[in-house]
């Protein structure tokens, strides 16, 4: 009793049939006297869509015999004052010296906060989810060492369902000769090393109707609550006319640099064609210079 009474924890006491014979002061948290909840249902300390949750945690408890087995549940509380909490009840069986169940104690803990983190994940998650399943971009969820544990939509242009493409491995889908490059690129998420943004990561791969395409990687790498990498998230683009616009400019500028080397060749070899016979010609002009000839 005495640890009860400073817990910050509820702790409740209850008959089989629910009614409440001892709640710690922790209660007044749901705006609720001890004394008030004496002899009242326990169900006052659930939300009315939640009871059938705790009933039938208190079933399952009765009906366990495996008591070494936690039975656990979660459910919401109301406030007096409206609105409500999320509580967590670690429930344990109190029987008499025959054996025989006769009340339930058990410990509620206010896990509001961490139910609101999970709403908040779940919800990021789920927009997160439906971005990459509405995306033309492939989004590819990968272990460290490169297996495909989840794959958007998107990857039916590279001939595979996403549930196909789940166990895969990244590079079975570049062509050969681009995939000592991949490797290379793979080794850096396999080591758990900060992608390099200046450096590109663009393989060929070949689609489902047979043509290469140029994708493009931006990968994350996700770790765990102690840094260790657990995962990696792969945004593949298709840049294949962004690379068709840079071979043509590629192509472009060559062809310049050649116009210009030829230009400068074709005016190295003139001035020295036309030396020649300019020395012949000035050589005699002043020849003539030094003559009394008239005009």
């Amino acid at each position: 009793r005495l640890m009860a009474e400073h817990s910050t924890d509820i702790v409740l006491n209850f008959d089989l049939d629910g009614t409440v014979k001892f709640v710690s002061p922790s209660c007044r948290v749901l705006g609720i006297n001890p004394e008030d909840a004496i002899g009242k249902p326990a169900q006052n300390f659930v939300l009315p869509e939640d009871r059938e949750i705790a009933a039938q945690a208190v079933r399952d408890l009765i009906s366990n015999t495996d008591e070494s087995r936690p039975t656990r549940s979660e459910h919401r509380a109301p406030k007096a004052g409206g609105g409500y909490i999320w509580l967590e009840s670690n429930p344990t069986l109190i029987r008499d010296e025959n054996g025989v169940p006769r009340s339930v104690v058990s410990s509620y803990r206010d896990i509001t906060e961490r139910k609101l983190m999970e709403q908040q994940m779940a919800e990021s998650e789920r927009q997160y989810r439906m971005l990459a399943e509405h995306s033309t971009d492939i989004v590819l969820q990968t272990t460290i060492g490169g297996v495909i544990t989840y794959a958007s939509p998107a990857c039916r242009k590279l001939g595979v369902t996403p549930e196909q493409a789940v166990g895969m491995r990244t590079l079975d889908f570049v062509i050969p000769e681009d995939r000592p490059a991949a490797i290379a690129a793979s080794r850096m998420n396999f080591a758990g090393i900060e992608p390099n943004p200046d450096f590109r990561r663009e393989f060929r791969v070949q689609t489902i109707d047979g043509q290469i395409v140029w994708l493009e990687g931006n990968p994350n790498i996700v770790r765990d609550e102690v840094g260790k990498p657990v995962s990696v998230i792969n945004t593949l683009r298709d840049v294949t006319d962004r690379r068709e616009r840079e071979d043509m400019l590629a192509a472009a500028r060559e062809e310049a640099e050649a116009a210009g080397r030829a230009k400068a060749e074709f005016l190295s070899n003139m001035s020295h064609e036309i030396r020649t016979p300019m020395n012949g010609v000035l050589g005699f002009t002043q020849l003539i210079a030094r003559t009394d000839l008239d005009a």
